[in-house]
């Protein structure tokens, strides 16, 4: 995902042992772009836990979630299954949460999975020009909250998804952004809180 987002006119840097984009020209007008279309970004920056086991004790590990409240959020694939998605300073909390029982695995995936984010209210509209969710879409769609969604999906699809998103987005203004954008957004979200 690295080279297909420098093609984009991506600013590389080095945070937390991730390499990730910093920009693609302007912080200030990727965010405002992400108020007021849509933006897309890679998430290299968070962590994605596999949580397998029986069904109950998934129920139950995911409900162990609970006390972190909006700091992770989770999609369920299988009644044995379901990946948690998770700033990566919370990923040892999240995985404490959720190992409270012997019969729940818990595995962090930090390559296995290509995490896209659109930002913006015009996220849904890309999503359905693009056609992701579909029931032969290998895409993972984990929704945080209104105007921001996280897709997963399997590493080497990852760039296949980008191109595909980027060129559905065209119509809604889509355009590429970087880490230092979404800090400022979420910098301005708590500010509002």
């Amino acid at each position: 995902m690295t080279a297909l987002q420098r093609r984009h006119g991506a600013v590389m840097v080095s945070r937390h042992g991730h390499e990730v984009a910093a920009h693609f020209g302007s912080a200030p007008g990727e965010a405002a772009v992400c108020r007021t279309t849509v933006g897309i970004a890679v998430r290299p920056d968070r962590a994605t836990l596999e949580v397998l086991g029986p069904p109950a004790a998934v129920d139950a590990a995911l409900e162990g979630l609970v006390p972190l409240g909006e700091r992770t959020w989770h999609a369920r694939l299988t009644p044995s299954l379901a990946i948690v998605r998770c700033e990566r300073e919370q990923a040892d909390a999240a995985t404490a949460h959720l190992q409270r029982s012997e019969d729940i695995s818990v595995v962090d995936l930090p390559k296995e999975y290509v995490a896209i984010g659109l930002l913006g209210p015009r996220g849904r509209d890309v999503l359905d020009a693009a056609g992701v969710g579909t029931p032969d879409d290998p895409v993972i769609l984990v929704q945080e909250r209104p105007g921001r969604v996280e897709l997963l999906v399997a590493a080497a699809q990852g760039p296949a998804l980008w191109n595909r998103l980027l060129a559905a987005g065209g119509p809604f203004g889509i355009a590429c952004v970087g880490l230092d954008a979404l800090e400022h957004l979420d910098a301005s979200e708590h500010v509002r809180a």
